[in-house]
């Protein structure tokens, strides 16, 4: 492809005894690649190994291994300065790069798994999931950063902010589910009910803080200078989480067109945040726990063989990772949210095609504070605080058709709109687009022998904004777009198949997000065969 970018690919499945009762799977992958983005380097390597056993006529087991491994050299954790300090914006070449030379990290995740699942009768099955994941990540990060923007005509304004990351998070999670169905007042009922325990560990050095540097002329920098910092550590910080689910749900047909879901979900969590420097500051621990009760209910009502409306409510219980302005974390988020929608299926489910509207009202929602400096946390990490928001309400619709039109022509086609305010009906997340459309359609020709299939793609979005508070403030903006993509495939034989895609056909130019950001990438294209036996 693009970018001296290649890939490859194997995927084996087969039998491992005579009668087929044990099977096995394994596939491999690598991937090498530059960017359009300068100094950006990336490799993949991907293995993956599972064994299925039937165990008896009733019960099936299955044990696991995956391991990805991604080096990346120019990494950044955003773009280039985006304004000058008058608020007008820079034009920036598509390639250019706000990464060090020297700024690399180099990333590895192992996961074991293993489940086994029961056929207690024709109605019921019960089924058990253990797994533990081992992420282990060194990160050397060089990056340029302005807060107050650039001067136009000396360049200068940027720093060089660098730091490392080294850590080796372990996540543990066993689930185990009971679902099936019964037959009360002449209607069949199902349901289903488990519990999953989930753990996560992560210790890690902590660092120095942030290394900065002034670059004297950004247009003039080439990512050799400053050169890399020499990055200490100064102790040791952990985040232990835990988190103790029992849920259950129900589907009651009230009739033969109107069925009464019900179900709640108890959630007993617990955060212990840890710091321990080598030399100054003050130890310290942190302790967060919840427990929570959420409520989920629902109805849906046949209109027609092919038409089925619904409603639901439920209540809302998620942690956060994001810091107040103290450095403390968040408070878990907390609130509701209510739908209403129709679905529609046909062509015998080969298309489906569904509507609905939804409100989410939610506190203690984590906002960014725009323009306020970096704080440091105990670790020596510096990050962008947050401010808790209570009151805050999303509502939109969305409209969704996806499947087959006839045997050769396939559809994806949906269209979102969500508009998220706060207490005072003031906007939220401008930075996210109000509305969002996808078109992906493709046709398989009719003539040899349906070998040849071609698609297009199209994405747009509506404009996205952030008010930035300066001197000067002014208004950070990436207004609407849509990228249109190309495909191609054809298959040579019963075996053997290429592909063609296009991406970005028309080479739009726009910035994946608003102030220090990338462009999206431009035209490129993508070459591959793949082989079956």
């Amino acid at each position: 492809g693009s970018w001296d970018t290649y890939r490859a690919d194997i995927d084996v499945s087969t039998p491992l005894t005579q009668s087929g009762n044990v099977r096995g799977r394994a596939v491999l992958a690598y991937q090498d690649g530059d960017s359009y983005i300068d100094r950006y380097n990336e490799k993949r390597k991907v293995a993956y190994g599972v064994i299925e056993a039937d165990l008896s006529d009733q019960t099936k087991a299955s044990l696991g291994v995956s391991y990805q491994q991604i080096d990346i050299t120019g990494i950044a954790r955003s773009g280039l300065p985006t304004y000058y300090t008058d608020g007008t914006p820079i034009n920036w070449s598509q390639s250019d790069s706000a990464s060090a030379n020297w700024s690399t990290s180099d990333r590895s995740t192992t996961g074991y798994f293993a489940d086994i699942e029961h056929q207690i009768n024709d109605n019921w099955k019960v089924k058990g999931v253990a797994s533990r994941t081992i992420t282990s990540s060194d990160e050397t990060i060089g990056y340029v950063f302005s807060g107050a923007g650039i001067n136009k005509e000396t360049g200068a304004g940027a720093l060089l902010y660098g730091t490392r990351w080294d850590y080796k998070p372990t996540q543990d999670l066993f689930n185990i589910t009971l679902n099936g169905s019964f037959d009360l007042f002449n209607q069949t009922h199902e349901i289903v009910a488990g519990t999953t325990y989930a753990k996560s560990e992560n210790k890690r050095p902590s660092s120095t803080g942030w290394n900065v540097n002034t670059i004297d002329n950004i247009f003039t920098w080439d990512g050799y200078t400053p050169a890399k910092p020499e990055l200490k550590t100064n102790g040791w910080y952990s985040t232990d989480e835990k988190t103790l689910s029992a849920f259950t749900a129900a589907r009651f047909k009230l009739t033969d067109p109107l069925a009464m879901i019900i179900g709640a979900r108890f959630d007993d969590w617990e955060r212990i945040s840890k710091t321990n420097p080598e030399t100054g500051g003050t130890a310290t621990n942190k302790k967060q726990q919840e427990k929570e009760i959420i409520p989920y209910v629902g109805l849906t009502y046949d209109l027609t063989p092919s038409w089925t409306a619904y409603t639901s409510y439920t209540t809302i219980f998620s942690p956060q990772d994001r810091y107040d302005i103290n450095g403390n974390f968040i408070d878990p988020l907390v609130g509701n949210s209510t739908e209403i929608g129709i679905k529609g299926e046909f062509f015998d489910n080969q298309l489906n095609i569904g509507a609905a509207i939804y409100q989410t009202k939610e506190d203690n929602k984590a906002i960014l504070i725009t323009g306020a400096p970096q704080i440091d946390l105990p670790n020596g990490q510096k990050v962008s605080p947050y401010r808790a928001e209570s009151g805050t309400k999303s509502r939109g619709f969305e409209l969704e058709a996806t499947g087959k039109l006839t045997d050769l022509w396939q559809i994806s086609a949906s269209f979102a709109r969500n508009l998220s305010q706060d207490s005072k009906g003031d906007n939220l997340n401008s930075d996210v687009p109000n509305n969002i459309a996808k078109l992906f359609t493709s046709y398989t020709f009719p003539q040899l022998n349906q070998a040849l299939t071609v698609g297009t793609g199209i994405r747009w979005q509506s404009d996205i904004y952030t008010y930035i508070k300066r001197t000067n403030s002014f208004k950070s903006e990436q207004g609407s777009y849509g990228i249109v993509d190309l495909m191609a495939r054809y298959k040579i034989n019963e075996n053997l198949t290429a592909n063609l895609n296009i991406n970005n056909l028309f080479n739009e130019k726009y910035h994946l997000t608003t102030l220090n950001s990338y462009y999206g990438a431009p035209t490129n294209v993508q070459v591959g065969v793949k082989y079956n036996w």
